[in-house]
């Protein structure tokens, strides 16, 4: 786990032997999954340690102030997949309230699984689809939301910014040249009562480890009726006044 301690000490992140050892049984099992269900397509467990474990620990600066308080806080992982960025921060910070939202019934095995084995038994896993799950209780619930790698920023923004309250944060892994997503995002963040606040790229060129996070802030509650049914924040992206 050499790559992975490196690389978290230029964030700022000392990891312990707990939970080195949390991270090497993340690791083996789900190598010992990716055998037959595909959770991931990095196999590798030098690529598992640079673009899951450290690529998921990168936005740590940017949400220090509020993830690294003590304070107990709600986090919500949107697209989980097999836990990232949700349970590598779970690892570094116990004391967060997580919930994992997934709608691929084999990887909600593999969630519950893993988070058996690692001992987070108050993690919930939910497996729904993000578009339904804003509209129950848990919506505007949550101070913090993440999400890597499930789609556009415009449509990102439809389907997060309503779990979070007013004051809370949603951030967003993204890859290199976003200028243009950002920009043509703008739109549907202020529909749904959120801001940019931040565009920060990450980058380790000795690892080939490159991309933005993005953060955007809740300023006032989401219109309710956003974000709208599961497949059209994809297919209608609200970038224009005529798609809704």
């Amino acid at each position: 786990m050499y790559i992975l301690q490196k690389g978290a000490q230029e964030f700022g992140i000392n990891i312990s032997d707990q939970q080195l050892s949390a991270f090497k049984l993340y690791s083996s099992e789900l190598a010992i999954w990716n055998k037959t269900t595909n959770l991931t397509a990095i196999r590798d467990k030098y690529d598992v340690e640079k673009k899951h474990f450290l690529d998921s620990i990168s936005i740590v600066p940017i949400i220090s102030e509020l993830i690294a308080s003590g304070k107990t806080i709600s986090v919500i992982d949107i697209g989980s997949g097999a836990g990232f960025p949700g349970l590598p921060l779970k690892i570094l910070f116990p004391h967060i309230n997580l919930s994992l939202v997934e709608s691929n019934g084999k990887k909600v095995s593999f969630l519950n699984h893993i988070c058996g084995r690692l001992g987070f038994d108050d993690v919930k896993v939910l497996n729904e689809r993000a578009e339904l799950l804003a509209h129950k209780s848990i919506r505007e619930t949550f101070d913090l939301i993440v999400a890597r790698a499930v789609g556009n920023l415009t449509m990102l923004s439809e389907i997060t910014l309503p779990f979070c309250v007013v004051g809370g944060k949603v951030v967003l892994h993204k890859g290199q040249d976003i200028s243009t997503e950002v920009e043509e995002s703008l739109y549907s963040v202020g529909l749904m009562g959120g801001s940019v606040s931040n565009v920060e790229q990450v980058s380790f060129p000795a690892l080939n480890l490159n991309g933005t996070i993005v953060v955007m802030d809740k300023i006032e509650s989401s219109p309710a009726k956003y974000p709208r049914r599961p497949g059209i924040p994809h297919k209608k992206p609200l970038r224009h006044r005529k798609n809704f």
